[in-house]
Formats: C-alpha cells, sequence, structure tokens
C-alpha cells in the first residue's frame, strides 16, 4: 500500500507535493525525498502521456502515490490515464454533484460507471487475473474531486454524499476567481468558503484536502489556517519552483561570493 493511503488510513495527516515538468528523474528524486504523494498536473502543463507514465512508475518505485490530475472531467482523458496504475485521480471543477457522479462513473466498470475495459498496467499487464483486479481495483485508486468553484461550495453538501467519492481538495485560487477575488484567498468571503467545505467534508467523514503553494521560511504561517480546518492531506511546492528557487539562491550566494 502507497505511504498517502497508508497515512489516512492511520489517521496522520499525508504531505504531498506538485509536479508540473514530467521529469520522471525529478519524480524519482520527490520519492527519495520522502513524500507521500506527488500531484502530477497535466491541467496547466506541456506534460505527456509517456512523460506521464514513466512519472508513475517512478515514484511507485518508492511507495510515493502518484495522483494525476487530468485537464477537465471528461471520461475519455480519464480512461488512459486509469490504465497507467494510477493511485489517484483528481478532476477539476466540478460544480455540481451531477458532474461528480460522472467523474467516478468515468473510474468505474459497468454496472457501476462507464469505463471500458483495457487496464494494461493497472493490472499488472495482464500478469494479474481478471478476478483480483476487478475485486480491488475501487480500493486501489483515490478519487479526488476539485472544490475551486463557488457553485461547487453552494452545492457541497450534495458533493461530499456522492458514492464511490474518495476525497475533495480545495482549490483555493481558482475558488477565490469565481467569486471575483482572484488570488484574494485572505478575503473574508473566501475564508468563509474555505470553511464551509471544511465542515462539510468533516461532517460526511470525508478525508478533505488543499493544495497550495509554500514559501521557504513561511510554512507554518502558511499551513496553519489548513491545521486548523482539519486537512487531511495537503499538497504544497512544486518542482518548477524549487529548481527555480535553488537556482536564485545560488547565483545570489555566488554573486556575495564574487561581489
Amino acid at each position: 500500500m502507497n505511504k498517502f493511503l497508508t497515512k489516512l488510513k492511520s489517521g496522520q495527516t499525508a504531505i504531498g507535493t506538485h509536479a508540473q515538468l514530467g521529469s520522471p528523474p525529478l519524480m524519482e528524486a520527490m520519492g527519495m525525498a520522502g513524500f507521500d504523494a506527488v500531484w502530477i498536473d497535466t491541467e496547466h502543463t506541456a506534460i505527456d502521456k509517456q512523460d506521464l507514465l514513466n512519472s508513475v512508475i517512478a515514484l511507485n518505485g518508492y511507495g510515493t502515490a502518484a495522483i494525476v490530475r487530468i485537464p477537465w472531467n471528461d471520461p475519455v482523458l480519464a480512461k488512459p490515464v486509469l490504465e497507467m496504475g494510477v493511485d489517484g485521480m483528481i478532476f477539476p471543477y466540478v460544480r455540481s454533484a451531477d458532474e461528480v457522479r460522472a467523474a467516478m462513473e468515468a473510474c468505474l466498470y459497468p454496472p457501476l460507471g462507464c469505463r471500458g475495459f483495457g487496464p494494461i498496467r493497472a493490472n499488472h499487464y495482464g500478469m494479474m487475473s481478471n478476478e483480483e483486479y476487478l475485486g480491488g481495483y475501487l480500493d486501489r485508486t483515490f478519487r479526488i474531486a476539485q472544490i475551486e468553484h463557488i457553485d461547487a461550495v453552494e452545492h457541497i453538501d450534495e458533493i461530499v454524499k456522492v458514492k464511490y467519492l474518495s476525497g475533495i481538495v480545495l482549490g483555493p485560487n481558482d475558488l477565490s476567481g469565481s467569486l471575483g477575488l482572484l488570488t484574494q484567498t485572505g478575503h473574508p468571503d473566501v475564508q468563509r468558503c474555505f470553511d464551509l467545505v471544511a465542515k462539510a467534508a468533516h461532517k460526511a467523514n470525508l478525508p478533505f484536502g488543499v493544495s497550495t503553494g509554500y514559501g521557504a521560511g513561511q510554512a507554518g504561517a502558511a499551513m496553519q489556517q489548513w491545521l486548523d480546518r482539519g486537512v487531511n492531506f495537503a499538497f504544497v511546492g512544486s518542482d518548477i519552483s524549487y529548481a527555480a528557487s535553488g537556482a536564485a539562491q545560488t547565483l545570489a550566494d555566488m554573486n556575495g561570493i564574487f561581489g
């Protein structure tokens, strides 16, 4: 069992990071660093399917969950990612319980859903029997709805009750944008939305997480509000931010040394 699910089941907070570059060696490094999960983003990036597959393989070697955000809530986009044997799926920008139900159906085989059968890596390239695979595939993929629009907040009590939904994750910036307050995540109206989502998730006993940035030396201040809301998992930082900040710091150090 991957570290992400192990921590959630034991009541611990799972810590993940984001991947935007599609580099399998960097994914291997994230696994070596000890992250519980990596959110591989195919919504806003140029990551292609082959690099995605190799990234999933690299992470799995360290027990680090590969959790993929697809570009849209579309079964055609979900299907090839599921066949890679990913540990989790994130469906972005869902705005109603019906949309979340459609997302879950994309992950489930008939009669529960509409997923076509062709698991490839998900059933160990056919080395796992159909009986074994079908008997456990629901537990092997963590299915997440991303709450990042005011419509979803207004329907959150219905959303958290959708069958087969594994968890929800907040997208703070887009949620603030849907209120006409883009990036103003500290605004009282935005904060109220965060509270409503957290309370609904806890009431439904549904794992609740957040995707947020991270500033070196500011982790405590940035994360305290989410600790107060009782998040079960958090995704912070990214491969590109680590590279960029490390490069900038190294150059600043060298300029200081050589004048």
